[in-house]
């Protein structure tokens, strides 16, 4: 898997207060809920929001993929911001992804797919039948059809006849013939419920249409009926490669489809799918959209689907709403480094602070320092616009800093 490098960026930590007014004069008066905090406004001086004063982790962390500052590599939940780690039943899985946060459950096994693990499913194949009274709880069956009479629905009997010959080979298996000579006059045995010209008795499907009758894991249980394709314990519809057996469900590029089954290598940031990198494409630069609060800093960063390449760039502000906005290190050069992530030079991250809330439009060139290693024709350049949302209220910044 390609690892993405960690990039520590300096953020503000403090608000700018409030102001009840847009003046920057110096008889300009903050708001009051702003008494208790440095009279920025009035006096017009350059406040600490101006300058880079504090280091964190880079709201996209590479090895913390859900941004709750826990490490992938020890993160009891690592797809969902979980910063507690809180795991009431103990069983190692986080409870904001533990399919049964009170009871241990360390497997994880959903059979229906309906984020509510078995252990703690009252109705574990989802077929309106509870599992106490389901005699075939694992694999849905309504009418509850169990020819033998012994408690195991015919769709998880292995002898639905219960006459020593396993359905998978009995020529009448709803009707016990141990001699497996064809029962005379008994329709049981020469019907096709599923109306696939396969009768039922070799049918390994018997109530769902399949005349291909593919059997992926060759577990007996046609595709069309088995709730495990690929056999690999994870249900189909939580399989991110469901014809592939992948029991670690390793995704490198993040786009919802296992590396097992995934022909192209296209790297998803964020969940935009849509603009993944695909290192064999043009050069390209991409940036996610963000939100902040006015006043508060917005690193500015981007990926490209380069490694091992030197890259120069130029963050400017397409449209800023009407608004004051203070920038950062718009210009400079990143790389070359093992990540996809234009790492900055230490200590100068691109980034911007408005006051007033608005969505703005910033935009980054980006450019490779040499001819694209993977076609010298390639165009060297690359422009994305991005969205950066900003929440209010608005907040004062003096002239002086713009």
């Amino acid at each position: 898997m390609r690892r993405l490098e960690t990039l520590c960026l300096c953020t503000v930590l403090l608000f700018v207060p409030a102001c009840s007014t847009r003046s920057t004069s110096s008889d300009a008066e903050p708001s009051s809920d702003s008494k208790d905090a440095i009279d920025w406004c009035s006096t017009g001086s350059c406040p600490e929001i101006c300058k880079l004063i504090d280091c964190s982790v880079l709201p996209y962390d590479p090895d913390d993929y859900d941004g709750d500052t826990i490490a992938d590599a020890v993160d009891n939940c690592p797809w969902i911001a979980n910063g507690s780690q809180a795991d009431s039943d103990g069983d190692t899985v986080g409870d904001a992804c533990d399919v049964c946060p009170s009871v241990a459950d360390a497997d994880q096994v959903d059979v229906d797919g309906d984020g509510m693990g078995d252990v703690c499913d009252a109705d574990m194949d989802n077929d309106g039948k509870l599992n106490a009274s389901d005699n075939c709880p694992r694999v849905p069956n309504l009418d509850q059809a169990d020819a033998d009479g012994d408690g195991t629905g015919n769709l998880c009997d292995p002898d639905d006849d219960a006459d020593q010959v396993l359905d998978v080979t009995d020529n009448c298996p709803l009707v016990a013939n141990p001699t497996q000579v064809m029962p005379t006059g008994n329709p049981t045995c020469d019907t096709d419920v599923d109306s696939d010209n396969i009768m039922d008795a070799m049918d390994n499907c018997p109530s769902v249409p399949n005349a291909d009758q593919k059997d992926l894991d060759g577990d007996k249980l046609g595709d069309a009926c088995d709730p495990d394709i690929d056999g690999d314990k994870v249900p189909n519809p939580g399989d991110n490669c469901s014809l592939k057996a992948n029991p670690d469900q390793k995704d490198a590029d993040r786009d919802g489809k296992g590396d097992t089954c995934d022909a192209r290598y296209c790297l998803v940031i964020n969940g935009d799918e849509k603009s993944c990198l695909d290192p064999q494409e043009t050069f390209k630069a991409y940036s996610p959209p963000q939100r902040v609060a006015a006043g508060r800093l917005a690193p500015l960063y981007f990926f490209t689907n380069r490694t091992g390449v030197a890259v120069d760039y130029k963050w400017s502000v397409v449209d800023n709403a009407g608004a004051k906005v203070v920038t950062f290190n718009l210009t400079g050069s990143c790389g070359p480094s093992t990540s996809n992530l234009c790492v900055y030079p230490q200590g100068k991250p691109a980034g911007l602070v408005a006051d007033q809330p608005g969505t703005y439009k910033v935009k980054v060139a980006a450019e490779l320092q040499q001819p694209d290693p993977v076609n010298p024709n390639f165009p060297r350049t690359s422009v994305y616009t991005v969205s950066l949302t900003v929440d209010g209220p608005a907040v004062c910044i003096p002239d002086k800093c713009l």
